[in-house]
């Protein structure tokens, strides 16, 4: 198996700049205020609570066009690992339920109507640098210097295109089976303080064959696999305790693509492990609510324009 180097997006001392400047991406995005506005009031402080417990880690994992397919597939790690927290097959995608879109949204906490990343414009070698509305990578490095960041994505456009590329992201891409090994020793290796996971062997299935069909579903079986890898890794890095462990998908899909707002196409999984997360499987949310899950699991400060939140009953505190 090939093993790739990691590769250090641009902006190797990210914490010695002081500002981002907001950057206007294409026609449909729209900015709510002005950047000086958006310095001094979009910007919550990160809540001071010294008595709730504080995740030194969270590792995402996403599914591309994974959807809620889940219930149609033997997937015993998932449902072993997300058995003890939080799992949902009903998390409603962010519509068009399309990747760009979707995982932008998941990333930053707004609609891709506010964002207005597509599919095309993040694959254009634009880098995304927006100071009104940063990922949780940008707000990450801000509340935490020296915080290990990385983003291990089997579709490029994702760490070249959504993800700011001057706040020093570790990343790495490949098949989703170099990606398990490579992240699987980052993780090991450098106990990061946040890192994005993204596999695409199933949507790559769904196109060519069939979303639910049988060479669907054996990609996402196979999925299953390498997601129990990633979390033996966790656990071998000795973290397991203080990590919050997520599993979502960007979108599902139909027949042999996706995009609508059918319940195939926008009902997606969403599973949590973490110490403090409840057991439990009824649970409303949206694929945006990751943004405020990650924030507040890690204490860091939030946008207050959001229309991403922690759901109720989310955790136990």
């Amino acid at each position: 198996m090939m093993k790739s180097k990691y590769i250090l997006l641009a902006g190797l001392i990210p914490f010695l700049f002081l500002s981002c400047n907001s950057t206007k991406h294409d026609n449909s995005l729209t900015l709510l205020g002005s950047p000086e506005r958006a310095a001094e009031e979009h910007i919550l402080a990160a809540e001071e609570n010294p008595e709730r417990f504080i995740y030194k880690h969270v590792i995402i994992v996403g599914i591309d066009g994974g959807g809620a397919f889940q219930k149609k597939c033997n997937t015993p790690k998932m449902d072993s690992i997300f058995g003890d927290g939080i799992w949902t097959p009903n998390c409603k995608a962010s519509l068009p339920s399309i990747s760009a879109q979707c995982w932008a949204s998941m990333l930053i906490g707004i609609e891709p109507s506010v964002h207005g990343l597509t599919n095309k414009n993040i694959s254009d070698g634009r880098p995304y640098s927006d100071s009104i509305y940063p990922t949780i990578f940008k707000l990450a490095r801000d509340s935490k210097p020296s915080a290990k960041l990385a983003a291990f994505c089997g579709w490029t456009p994702i760490s070249e295109g959504i993800i700011e590329r001057n706040v020093g992201v570790v990343t790495d891409t490949g098949s989703d089976e170099e990606i398990t090994f490579n992240a699987s020793e980052y993780i090991k290796a450098e106990k990061p303080d946040l890192m994005f996971i993204q596999f695409n062997s199933a949507d790559q299935a769904g196109h060519s064959h069939g979303f639910g069909k049988k060479a669907y579903i054996k990609a996402m079986e196979k999925l299953d696999g390498y997601i129990g890898k990633i979390y033996e890794a966790i656990k071998e890095a000795g973290i397991l305790d203080d990590t919050l462990f997520i599993l979502t998908a960007d979108h599902g899909g139909h027949l042999m693509t996706h995009g609508n707002d059918s319940p195939s196409d926008v009902d997606i999984y969403f599973g949590a492990l973490g110490k403090t997360v409840n057991q439990s499987c009824e649970i409303s949310l949206n694929g945006r609510d990751l943004a405020a899950i990650v924030c507040y699991a890690m204490n860091l400060k939030t946008n207050a324009n959001w229309t991403s939140e922690v759901p109720e009953g989310f955790f136990a505190e």
